[in-house]
């Protein structure tokens, strides 16, 4: 019979209604339609079944409502009845349900049985699956419907490499199977380390001829950059594959090294910032990340152009950290606050900025403001926590506005030097020691010599209550101070505290709103001097401008302390509010030599132009020299009486050579019995 003997089309059988074939009762049938029901009939499709309304999904449906009919199935993803092809009706997985002891298992049959899956690979019947010549195990485990490495057989899972937290799958070095690689690895074979240790000890695949190394993953280790195996003439070369192979760096002009890679300089501060968003962009986070990462490492951080803001403590442990600006500061937060660097403290409860806790630390042509209501923050607190006592930093060309103080230093060595110091509420810099503490200078320190070398020149002083104090439980241990070319420009206090074995120079402060004692010496200041100064004020009758000090200076022996060897040289003093004073017990010598007092006490009307006295002490021997001094009334029409009025105890000795004379005043020279010696 050829292909075409047969056509459903055109063929049908035929059904007898009777017994006989001579009956002529009878139907007629598609030929495919009897041979589908002779399959029924045989049980190879005892779930078929025929007729115009379509059965239950899990049944073949024989659609009548074609001629010739149609065998169909349900599809469950199409939702819809399709025509059964060869493929569809025997090219699946025959999944047989829970394994029955009674049926008949015939090869590639799959069941459940206990748990885990099943094939079947030879016939069987009340055969219990097992890893036999009957059955192979497929999955290991049904506790779930996800299909699992804990689920696969042993002759599956020898195909698959074993998996590990932080790998990957690469294809193995002969590329006909895959292997589990940890990152590191995987980063190897593509020639990146994160340091070069990390390289230098690695076997470097033979056909990569370019690394890089990821740079700053350790101290020390430097930018990173490209790095090639040809010898390029570059100095800076390392080894791998056991010292086998040489690597010479090549340029690198990627972002984050254009000027500032691996040369020689400060580094701006976008360098250090990790963030998407721009340092100087309003987000305190970023701004205190990026500063303290960049005082964190080996660079100088240039803050040039940036406006920072700052809410948390800043900490400094790396020895000579240095944060400048290559623009200097401008005066004060006039204009553009972007031109130069600055820094604004956002917390005004923050009790320190910048907290160092290192030494040879150097601060260049920043700004840092504070709020104008802010008399808490200090700006920077220096100390030693190894119980060393060296400090030595450097602040020059900065600009430091409100909060309680610019800085508290407890050690040796300070430069502050062409800086100016705008409204902070107490004075601009405190000088403290720890006695705890060991000297790491020369080997000959003791304490009480250790404690020295201070260097406060060319300040600008500005609506501040002062500038310097040693007031601390140990200030008599510190000496060696210079304070020198101070412009105090509607400034306070010029030195409060024990001033020893130092020097004030060239101080020109005048003009002022804050109404204070310019000098105050403690009792145990010693050989000193006060030189080259104009230390008065503005006085006005009509109208009325009173922009005086309170007085000139305050000196405070005590009967433990004396003062000693202080001598006020080359100035002027006046106009003040009040008289300048010695008042304490025990010692004191101080020496006015080419003073000018002029129109002192305008204000108060006090009955001296000096007063000296005991408080809280005993006088023993009280010495005031005046050489080549001026006592002038040039505003005021009822000077102080007395030059040196006080308490009338002869201990208090006077001693006036003949260039020093009164200019409008007629006043005696020393209260009664008070002894004065003339020359």
């Amino acid at each position: 019979m050829t292909a075409t003997e047969f056509n459903d089309a055109s063929h049908y059988g035929f059904f007898f209604a009777g017994e006989t074939l001579r009956n002529g009762n009878g139907w007629r049938v598609r030929q495919s339609a009897l041979v589908l029901a002779a399959l029924r009939s045989a049980g190879l499709l005892d779930n078929m079944v025929d007729g115009t309304t379509p059965p239950a999904t899990d049944k073949l449906w024989l659609d009548k409502n074609t001629d010739p009919p149609v065998l169909k199935e349900w599809n469950p993803v199409g939702a819809a009845w399709e025509q059964v092809t060869s493929q569809t009706l025997f090219g699946r997985v025959p999944w047989q349900g829970e394994w029955q002891s009674s049926w008949i298992y015939r090869r590639a049959d799959v069941v459940s049985y206990q748990g885990r899956i099943w094939i079947a690979v030879q016939p069987s019947q009340n055969h219990p699956p097992a890893e036999d010549v009957y059955w192979d195990l497929f999955l290991d485990n049904l506790a779930d419907n996800s299909v699992t490495r804990d689920k696969l057989s042993a002759s599956v899972l020898a195909t698959l490499p074993t998996l590990a937290a932080d790998t990957m799958l690469v294809d193995n070095a002969a590329g006909n199977a895959r292997e589990t690689k940890t990152f590191a690895q995987v980063l190897n074979l593509l020639g990146m380390f994160a340091t070069r240790a990390e390289a230098s000890a690695a076997t470097v695949n033979s056909s990569l001829h370019a690394i890089t190394l990821r740079g700053n993953a350790t101290e020390g280790d430097g930018d990173g950059g490209p790095f090639i195996d040809s010898n390029n003439g570059s100095p800076d070369t390392f080894t791998s594959n056991g010292g086998t192979r040489t690597w010479y760096r090549v340029a690198d002009i990627g972002f984050g090294r254009i000027n500032i890679g691996a040369q020689p300089g400060p580094k701006g501060i976008e360098y250090f910032n990790t963030s998407l968003t721009r340092c100087s962009s309003g987000n305190y986070s970023v701004d205190f990340n990026a500063l303290q990462a960049g005082l964190n490492s080996e660079y100088a951080v240039d803050i040039a152009g940036q406006k920072l803001q700052i809410e948390d403590t800043i900490i400094i442990t790396k020895q000579e950290s240095m944060l400048m600006s290559s623009i200097p500061h401008q005066r004060n937060g006039s204009g553009d606050q972007k031109r130069s660097g600055n820094i604004q403290v956002m917390d005004s409860a923050l009790a320190v900025l910048f907290d160092v806790q290192t030494y040879n630390t150097r601060f260049d042509g920043i700004r840092v403001k504070c709020d104008s209501a802010n008399t808490t923050t200090r700006h920077f607190n220096f100390t030693r926590p190894t119980n060393v006592n060296d400090v030595d930093t450097s602040i020059k060309r900065c600009v430091f506005e409100y909060g309680l103080s610019v800085l508290r230093t407890w050690g040796r060595g300070l430069q502050f030097n062409e800086n100016e110091v705008v409204g902070t509420s107490d004075m601009a810099i405190e000088l403290e020691w720890n006695p705890a503490w060991v000297s790491n200078g020369q080997s000959n320190d003791q304490n009480g010599t250790a404690q020295r070398a201070y260097t406060i020149t060319q300040i600008r002083q500005h609506g501040c209550k002062g500038l310097v104090k040693n007031v601390g439980a140990f200030k008599k241990q510190i000496s060696d101070i210079l304070i020198s070319d101070i412009q105090g420009d509607t400034g306070g206090v010029i030195f409060e505290g024990v001033l020893k074995h130092s020097l004030i120079n060239n101080i020109h402060s005048w003009v002022h709103p804050v109404s204070a004692d310019q000098i105050v010496l403690h009792g145990g200041s010693q050989y000193s001097t006060i030189n080259n100064f104009n230390c008065g004020g503005f006085y006005q009758a009509s109208p009325l401008v009173d922009r005086t000090p309170n007085r000139f200076f305050n000196i405070q022996p005590t009967d433990a302390d004396p003062i000693l060897g202080i001598v006020f040289s080359n100035g002027v003093t006046g106009p003040t509010n009040t008289s300048s004073r010695i008042t304490g017990g025990g010692k004191c010598d101080v020496t006015f030599d080419n003073v000018q007092f002029v129109d002192v006490g305008m204000i108060d009307s006090p009955n001296e132009w000096i007063f000296v006295a005991a408080s809280g002490g005993t006088i023993v021997d009280f010495q005031v020299r005046l050489k080549n001094c001026r006592f002038r009334a040039a505003q005021d029409a009822s000077p102080p009486g007395t030059i040196v009025g006080g308490n009338q105890n002869a201990l208090i000795k006077v001693y006036k050579d003949f260039m020093t004379t009164q200019d409008g005043v007629s006043a005696a020279w020393t209260a009664p019995t008070m002894t004065l010696v003339t020359s």
